[in-house]
């Protein structure tokens, strides 16, 4: 057994060194040195948002009314308890501009949950959960039409 890892151990010299996006993992256990020769591949893909309104008649060209500053955050589970994180660590939460659109966020490929956490200016809240999923160096767009909020007209006899 000694003799078969070190010749494996031997033929790892052999071969290229494998790409920036590999890593390795190298464990040691009770003071003797194991080593766990695993290479670990992420793919990443990426996702965006954006946003429009459900009623431009009401809410176009009116100021009480703006979809910049909408928040939907990605979970790792349905009931949306577990937020996913981007790429470079921070919490998976896409936020809007004024033309309603979010920049593109990495994100490691797999199945997510999306809900809007928070309403921009003038519209309600949309509280529906969404399934997605994001694949390797593809771009996942989330599209939603937010009711706007209007004020009753009193009538007056």
């Amino acid at each position: 057994m000694k003799s078969d890892t070190k010749d494996m151990v031997e033929d790892l010299k052999n071969l290229p060194d494998p790409p920036d996006d590999y890593e390795v993992f190298w464990v040691k256990v009770s003071g003797k040195q194991d080593v766990f020769g695993a290479f670990y591949h992420t793919e990443y893909g990426k996702i965006k948002a954006t946003k429009a309104s459900g009623a431009t008649g009401v809410s176009n060209g009116n100021s009480s009314y703006s979809l910049e500053g909408a928040e939907f955050t990605l979970y790792n589970d349905e009931a949306c308890k577990e937020r996913a994180s981007f790429k470079d660590g921070s919490a998976a939460v896409l936020k809007t501009k004024a033309d309603g659109t979010t920049p593109e966020y990495e994100i490691e490929t797999g199945e997510y949950f999306i809900k809007e956490t928070k309403a921009p200016k003038g519209y309600a809240l949309d509280s529906k959960v969404s399934k997605l999923e994001v694949k390797n160096n593809q771009t996942y767009t989330y599209s939603c039409k937010d009711a706007p909020i209007t004020d009753g007209i009193p009538i007056i006899a």
